[in-house]
């Protein structure tokens, strides 16, 4: 699935802990909460690690242990589809995160 036919479907993700898994393969720029940005996904010191699986993404928030403890509810996002160019401006996503109770993620594009 892509960025766009998640959110033309209403398609939800799943969040746990640290933890957000998106029904969707994507190239991500960066990524903020709480006004910080984090943008260093390499196994070396990164921030954010990104795992894909066959049918969805997850992405670990390393520098957070738990996201309702944190007080965190929104994650905004900058992605591109995997078959578009990152290079061009218009292929960037701005999606916003929204970590429901229930422990579901409403995918939305950024108003």
């Amino acid at each position: 699935m892509t960025i766009s036919g998640t959110i033309q479907n209403g398609t939800r993700g799943l969040w746990i802990g640290n933890k957000i898994m998106l029904p969707f393969h994507a190239n991500y720029l960066k990524f903020m909460i709480d006004g910080e940005i984090l943008s260093d996904f390499s196994k070396a010191c990164g921030v954010v690690e990104i795992k894909e699986y066959e049918h969805y993404t997850s992405l670990y928030f390393v520098d957070y242990d738990d996201f309702t403890e944190a007080g965190i509810c929104l994650v905004q996002a900058v992605a591109v589809e995997k078959q578009d160019d990152i290079f061009s401006l218009p292929s960037h996503r701005h999606i916003e995160l929204s970590l429901e109770n229930d422990g579901s993620v409403i995918i939305t594009h950024k108003k």
